[in-house]
């Protein structure tokens, strides 16, 4: 058997009992081996049959549906039967733009096997093949900005939406993001136009500044400080930068300056601030756009309308790091550091022979690499895992 997959068995064998889907039976269950087959369209009775069944199979890949069933095991979506479904937000780091997400980037050529660091060239500097493969990796920078986006999320779930801890379901992917599910009954029957607007506004997509800040006859119509949603945080923070200006700390444009105590009164206390500039205005709109593009949260908007989409099992192995997609509470997540918290394979010994660059990395508090291609290392399973998974190494 395959290391990897009998990696992956014996943590299924040993780890059953973290393994937890609530209302299981009305789920659609899918599977990928690791010679690449998907398996869809799988029913299981109760909890205890989803266990044994990833112990039995050791897939490379588990996921389960938000959507609940009547009939989980159908092979359309109408036969089905969709009754209810969770809402999903997803949190990935392609998605993020951060510096730190690029960290050992890596490129290898499907042609010859030649290999190399950062971005791929335009064509293979050895066979002139453009047949190159991506490589990407896991940085603690880029996890860490993962986590704040989901912490972000969270915070905008429960004081725009009202949804508190006990409703949600959290995780990590396993890879480079973050699962955030709604439980509560009163989102389970949203349709998918309600669910895009869900998405529209954690992200700050549906916010506009021109209907935040306008005239209204010769008054400015402004968000007050103690609002809801956006246009509380927008009114907020610039509270605080007028504050801050008002002591030297911060820079307002001119036209903001000027008014500064009106604003102050207009934004605090909701008095109109009367013949407003187009000047001020204007700026106002730029500065309430800024302010929401770096507080809005970077989830991929698409996952969230649709009721048919799968992920990961909670607590089963991701199969591109072997690490665990691990179930936290709100609290946990605060603290939680993937690549020590979330290993799940053992440290028996294992040897690897490295295809393309492996980066300096640390996994439970253990540090291993850089290593250069066409190296052996022996490695303990979690270690090696990572390499193999990312597409950088094989087993001699």
């Amino acid at each position: 058997m395959n290391p990897l997959r009998a990696a992956f068995r014996e943590y299924y064998a040993l780890r059953s009992r973290s393994i937890f889907v609530p209302r299981v039976d009305l789920r659609e269950i899918m599977m990928v081996t690791f010679d690449g087959t998907v398996i869809r369209h799988v029913s299981v009775r109760n909890l205890e049959s989803l266990r044994a069944m990833l112990a039995r199979e050791a897939p490379r890949h588990a996921y389960y549906s938000v959507g609940l069933y009547e009939r989980p095991a159908a092979k359309s979506m109408a036969e089905k039967g969709l009754k209810a479904a969770e809402v999903l937000f997803d949190i990935d780091a392609d998605h993020l733009g951060v510096d730190e997400c690029d960290y050992g980037l890596a490129w290898r050529c499907k042609s010859c096997g030649e290999s190399g660091d950062g971005p791929s060239p335009d064509a293979c500097p050895k066979c002139g093949s453009q047949d190159l493969e991506r490589l990407d990796w896991l940085s603690e920078g880029c996890l860490e900005a993962a986590k704040r986006e989901a912490i972000r999320l969270l915070e905008i779930l429960e004081s725009d939406l009202g949804v508190s801890g006990e409703e949600l379901m959290v995780y990590y992917t396993g890879h480079r993001g973050y699962h955030v599910r709604i439980l509560s009954e009163r989102f389970l029957g949203l349709g998918k136009e309600e669910r895009r607007e869900l998405a529209s506004h954690v992200s700050g997509l549906s916010f506009d500044p021109r209907e935040v800040f306008y005239v209204k006859g010769s008054a400015l119509a402004s968000p007050r400080a103690d609002e809801g949603g956006w246009r509380g945080r927008v009114a907020r923070e610039i509270l605080r930068l007028l504050e801050e200006s008002g002591r030297g700390k911060a820079a307002l444009p001119s036209s903001v300056a000027k008014r500064r105590e009106e604003l102050v009164r207009a934004l605090g206390e909701g008095v109109p601030l009367i013949n407003p500039t187009p000047a001020l205005v204007r700026d106002l709109r730029r500065m309430a756009h800024e302010i929401v593009q770096a507080r809005r949260v970077k989830i991929d908007e698409m996952v969230t309308p649709d009721t048919s989409r799968l992920t990961r099992i909670p607590n089963s192995l991701h199969g591109k790091t072997g690490l665990r997609a691990m179930a936290l509470s709100p609290d946990e997540l605060r603290d939680f550091q993937p690549l020590r918290d979330a290993v799940g394979l053992s440290g028996d010994q294992i040897r690897v022979f490295t295809t393309a660059p492996v980066p300096r990395f640390r996994v439970k508090g253990e540090s291993f690499g850089p290593y250069e291609p066409g190296v052996g290392v022996d490695l303990p399973m979690f270690a090696a895992a990572l390499i193999l998974l990312k597409g950088r190494g094989v087993i001699p």
